[in-house]
């Protein structure tokens, strides 16, 4: 017996979810009025995904990100799509020196100095900045961005493995890059190379104020703090490594650390939960896994059978805690648990 092959049912259309919600409801996809579909797409579906965040830990929503650190600073805003921050650790790197810097235009050297005032500025599009280590490899596994003038940059970080081949090992989509302020990616297959650079892919004119290729990533985990602890710190400035952190979960959330950064400290590694995106245009789809669609679809047609048919939300409501609970129940990390004791310094784990 023949199969099709394909998999296109895995890229779901909004617009698939409203019909099938509607039809649950009795109503057929060509009698819907415009009324009903905005109701649909642009309300009642993104309450339902909303509630989401609420109802425990979405796999599929989880993001590693990277902060920079300023010495002297202990509060840092955030952005607003982060719902929770599950890990926190301290990160320390090597910044790869002590090798020749070019690029296409521009003085290469100035963006490898630690000098604030100056920049590595180019004249055309698309052009690159590199850093060479002769005859020894390095291994880049950080990538830092200060752009001089706030610009949007899209750009590959990519490895020379021989003189004429260059490896892509990160692409940074298009994106902001404030003026002088420090941007962190992470390279998470690194590949061992002679030289190392950056190239922009999107048009614009590099103006980068200083660059970052980092290496000897040791990562040491943050303890997390309540409000409560955070208020009874006697001296909230005390400078030192970063142990411990409060996350202040309002509405413009702030992340505070104790003690406060010291200058050779660099940067945070973090993993969060971030908002799923809005539901937006009918031919867009849904931002969540395959195995999540019945749930969609069934929480959808609750939604609104409480406005249109109001006899059957409570059966529909029992359909979808059903078809939620058996999404969620496989929507885990099936790994063993670990309990382990520091006899010498008294800790478990």
């Amino acid at each position: 017996m023949a199969t099709s092959g394909s998999f296109a049912f895995q890229d779901a259309s909004l617009t698939l979810f409203i019909e099938e919600a509607y039809e649950r409801l009795g109503v057929l996809p060509d009698n819907l009025t415009a009324q009903q579909i905005q109701a649909a797409g642009e309300r009642s579906l993104n309450f339902l995904l909303t509630d989401w965040m609420n109802q425990g830990l979405n796999l599929w929503t989880v993001d590693q990100r990277l902060l920079a650190l300023n010495p002297g600073q202990n509060t840092y805003a955030l952005p607003q799509t982060i719902s929770e921050i599950l890990e926190m650790n301290l990160r320390q790197s090597i910044r790869a020196l002590g090798g020749t810097a070019q690029a296409s235009s521009g003085n290469a050297t100035d963006a490898f100095d630690n000098n604030p005032h100056t920049a590595c500025v180019q004249d055309a599009p698309n052009g690159w900045i590199s850093y060479s280590w002769g005859q020894t490899n390095r291994m880049i596994q950080m990538v830092g961005v200060v752009s001089q003038m706030t610009r949007t940059y899209t750009l590959q970080a990519q490895s020379q493995r021989t003189e004429d081949e260059w490896v892509t090992v990160l692409n940074i989509p298009a994106q902001e890059f404030p003026a002088g302020q420090l941007l962190w990616f992470a390279v998470t297959a690194p590949l061992a190379g002679s030289a190392f650079r950056i190239q922009e892919t999107g048009g614009e004119k590099l103006d980068i104020q200083e660059l970052y290729f980092s290496f000897a990533v040791q990562d040491r985990m943050m303890t997390a703090i309540s409000r409560s602890e955070w208020m009874a710190m006697p001296n909230k400035n005390q400078t030192g490594q970063p142990t411990c952190f409060y996350w202040d979960r309002t509405i413009k959330p702030t992340l505070s650390l104790w003690p406060t950064p010291m200058p050779l400290t660099k940067t945070l590694f973090f993993t969060c939960t971030r908002m799923m995106e809005d539901a937006g245009d009918l031919l867009n789809q849904i931002q969540i896994p395959s195995r999540f669609y019945e749930a969609l679809a069934s929480g959808l047609a609750w939604k609104l059978a409480v406005k249109y048919v109001p006899e059957k939300a409570a059966l529909l409501k029992s359909d979808y805690d059903a078809a939620f609970a058996s999404a969620s129940g496989e929507d885990t990390e099936d790994v063993p648990l670990r309990i382990g004791v520091d006899w010498q310094g008294g800790y478990t784990w």
